[in-house]
């Protein structure tokens, strides 16, 4: 159920990895958002998770960040974490695009937003004096259909996702990340209790069979 959304995660950490000691910062504690964090985890420095919603910000203390923060107060938290230079790497998998605003206004010079969330038809308006003229920031997508520039000699999709069953082993999801069960029957109101109680729910399953 997860190896798909882990995929996802994992191929925004193939295109824009995370150094060893880097400031990083993830937006949208979803899913792939968390997988995403508990990827940048690995090699981070300090990370900074951002969510609106303080049930998901809770739900997120098996990543073991240095922070978890409201949106409002990310860009303080960041730069307090990083000395005043601003996140090394910022992860935007929120969808919201306010979100994208917030990972700019937080990346330092010649940091980097990977966009890993999906906006839709929606239109992300954007700011970008000062911070990323003068930063030199560069905005990466993240699209899961392809594996990076320059990886494609060594990496294909089976590799990823024979890495991705592999780490997935090591995360107890229903516990961390499960917060329904619902069997197949019962779909619309699995999808009417993500749709209208976001804060309740985080990974909600369809069980198929008896």
């Amino acid at each position: 159920a997860f190896a798909n959304l882990f995929c996802v995660a994992y191929n925004a950490l193939l295109d824009v990895p995370v150094r060893v000691g880097d400031v990083v910062a993830v937006s949208g504690l979803g899913v792939i958002g968390s997988f995403a964090a508990h990827l940048a985890r690995l090699t981070a420095g300090r990370l900074v998770l951002v969510d609106p919603l303080a049930e998901r910000r809770e739900r997120a203390g098996w990543i073991a960040a240095a922070a978890a923060v409201h949106p409002d107060d990310a860009v303080e938290a960041v730069k307090e974490l990083s000395d005043g230079r601003g996140a090394d790497v910022y992860i935007e998998a929120s969808g919201a695009t306010a979100a994208l605003q917030t990972a700019l206004d937080s990346v330092g010079q010649e940091g980097t937003v990977t966009v890993i969330s999906y906006y839709g038809k929606r239109p992300a308006t954007l700011r970008l004096s000062p911070e990323f003229h003068l930063r030199r920031q560069r905005i990466v997508s993240s699209m899961v259909g392809m594996i990076g520039s320059g990886l494609q000699p060594r990496w294909d999709a089976r590799r990823r996702m024979a890495v991705a069953m592999e780490r997935l082993m090591g995360i107890d999801v229903e516990r961390v990340l499960v917060t329904h069960q619902f069997p197949f029957d019962r779909a619309v109101e699995a999808y009417a209790l993500i749709d209208t109680r976001p804060h309740e729910s985080l990974a909600v399953l369809l069980k198929y069979g008896t």
